[in-house]
Order: C-alpha cells, then structure tokens, then sequence
C-alpha cells in the first residue's frame, strides 16, 4: 500500500481504507463506461472490477470542530471485460486516477468515516467550506495574519455579544459550553513552570498537592483544564483568565489532531502553556 508519509496517509490506510476502497470499487463497477480509457484496449466494456487502489496524494485538507474532510487521489488498478460476437470475451487492465472525498468524525474515538463523492481526477478550484485548511500532518494553516479573524469567527460562534459591545470575554461560561472541566486546587508542577494545562485524553496525570506538597496522580476525564493553584497569587486574575483562554483554544481547534494522533499511536495527549518533556506544547 506504500510508504506513510505523513499522519494523513497513514490516518487513510489505517482507517479508512477499506471503506474508500468499497466505494471505489462500487463506483467503478456501476460506471465502467465513464471510465477514461483513450490508451485501453477496450473502450467499451460490459464489466470493470477494481484490483489495487494506492494513495498517490491528498488536497482540500480541512478541519471543522470534530470533523477532518480531505479528497484523496488514488491510482486504480481497473480489470475491464468486454464480450462480442466477433472478438469473443477480451480482457486487460488500465489505470485510472479517482478522487474520493472523505469525511470522518473524530471524537476521543472514531466515530463514522464517510465517503461523499468518487469521481475520475481532474485538476479544478477548490470549493469554498466552513472549514480551516490543515497539513498533510493534520495540522491546521492560520498565518499570522488570519489571527484576527480567527478570533472574530470564535467570538461570534461562543460570545457574540462581545463583538457589539466592549466587554470581558466569559471565558469559564465558554468553557462550560465546550463540555470543559475546569481544575484550579492543585499545583501543575513544584517549581511553578506550568502555569496550565488541557488534557485531550483521559487518564491519570502528575500534580502537585497544594497543602502537603507531595506529588501524586489525577483521573482525570478528556477535556479537562488545570490551572495552577498559585497562578493567581504569584501572577493576577487576568493571568488566570488568559490561561484560561489559551486553553480553550487548544481544544477549539487542535482537539481532533489530538484525538487522530492518540487512535494512530495510542497516545495520550496534553497541550501546555509552558512546554515540557514529552508533552505538546502550547
């Protein structure tokens, strides 16, 4: 099936081959006649069945909330029949490059892998969606300059008031409306190097006991955010609030990365204000 060189292609030949090579097949079995085949002995056949199918490459990356849409283009391998009077049942193979759009919903496990469309490849526009372009390693694309924006497209979906009016951003309320869990009694690390934190897995984490001051191990569930104990009075409630906000974020739009990087490797996933040995940072 070829090398994986990225985290998308080894997402599609770990994940959703089977069901993209179902639909190619299908397609090409139902539409034998749509097939180009200027340069194939046969140009009219009355069957088509698909042999091998490889990934050559991937466009229109793009990531909305727990969604990941891409088009792959794969190279098939196409054994065509065609049945006559006069030449009798004939068969060859032909290539033949398809593009299958994909969507698949990512949660804390996959949840559906859907094939939209499967069409013969041609060079064309992109069409434009709700969607953030994203890498091949599923990384989302927002240059500096598209900060702005990115920020008036995540108030207006969570706090539109505040783009009529100035206003603190309520960023807990935000949180809650994300399904966040919000933890700020224990001390992230000893040496106050980690001021916050957002777990994308479940699990048990490190943290510090305010009071006893000895290290020990927190369940806790996916999407939940610490907060250092002493964030606020070594630093200010607006440190506390930013961290806060910093935090959101990384659920808002790195969340399904996360969640593909733990299904592929089975990795468990932290995002950190201050980065850290082993962890994602922030």
């Amino acid at each position: 099936m070829g090398a994986n060189t990225n985290e998308l292609e080894q997402f599609i030949y770990q994940i959703c081959y089977q069901p993209m090579w179902e639909e190619a097949y299908n397609y090409i079995y139902s539409h034998p006649t749509t097939l180009d085949l200027s340069f194939s002995r046969i140009k009219y056949p009355d069957r088509a069945y698909l042999r091998d199918m490889l990934l050559e490459f991937t466009s229109n990356i793009e990531i909305y909330e727990d969604f990941l849409s891409f088009d792959a283009i794969v190279s098939a391998t196409i054994e065509l029949h065609a049945d006559d009077d006069y030449y009798g049942s004939r068969t060859c193979d032909t290539s033949q490059w398809l593009v299958l759009s994909c969507r698949a919903e990512i949660t804390d496990k996959l949840k559906t892998v859907t094939i939209t469309n499967v069409k013969p490849y041609s060079r064309q526009r992109k069409t434009a969606t709700d969607g953030i372009a994203a890498s091949r390693n599923i990384v989302l694309i927002i240059s500096k300059d598209d900060l702005e924006d990115e920020a008036t497209r995540f108030l207006s979906r969570y706090c539109p008031e505040s783009l009529e009016q100035p206003m603190p951003v309520p960023i807990e309320a935000i949180a809650e409306k994300l399904g966040l869990i919000i933890i700020q009694n224990h001390r992230i690390t000893e040496d106050f190097s980690v001021i916050g934190e957002i777990c994308f897995s479940s699990g048990e984490i490190p943290v510090w006991d305010l009071f006893k001051c000895v290290k020990q191990n927190l369940h806790v569930n996916r999407g939940t955010i610490l907060v250092d104990a002493c964030t606020y009075l070594e630093q200010n409630l607006g440190r506390v609030k930013n961290t806060l906000a910093h935090e959101v974020f990384h659920w808002h739009r790195h969340r399904l990365y996360a969640a593909i990087k733990q299904i592929l490797r089975q990795e468990k996933v932290i995002a950190c204000r201050c980065p850290v040995e082993n962890v994602y940072p922030g």
